[in-house]
């Protein structure tokens, strides 16, 4: 699961500024956009914003995976994870998150 949209505006910090990356999607975009409408509004928004908006698409490949499990062998790479839920919770887990409450990861576990 990850935070919605919602959850963090772009441009809501005052005074904020740098570059703000906007990974996959993470809502359900039709049969067109397949989710990256998001993506496809921060392009509208540099005029409104301080940050600069950088939508980004990944593409999975074996390498990059390798490379990644190489990474998180070493320790230095962790997710952060906002909360791990029973699965009996998993209803209350997915309302944290769309009620923009998360601020990692929430994991609902076995």
């Amino acid at each position: 699961m990850s935070t919605p949209p919602s959850a963090t505006p772009p441009g809501s910090a005052p005074g904020s500024a740098g570059t703000l990356v906007l990974v996959g999607g993470e809502s359900a975009g039709g049969r067109l956009l397949q989710g990256f409408d998001r993506q496809l509004r921060a392009l509208l928004l540099p005029p409104l914003v301080r940050q600069r908006l950088v939508p980004l698409a990944a593409k999975e490949s074996s390498d990059n995976l390798d490379a990644l499990t190489v990474l998180i062998d070493a320790g230095q790479l962790r997710p952060v994870v906002d909360r791990t839920w029973p699965f009996a919770e998993a209803g209350d887990a997915i309302r944290q998150v769309e009620g923009g409450h998360a601020r990692g990861r929430n994991v609902v576990l076995p």
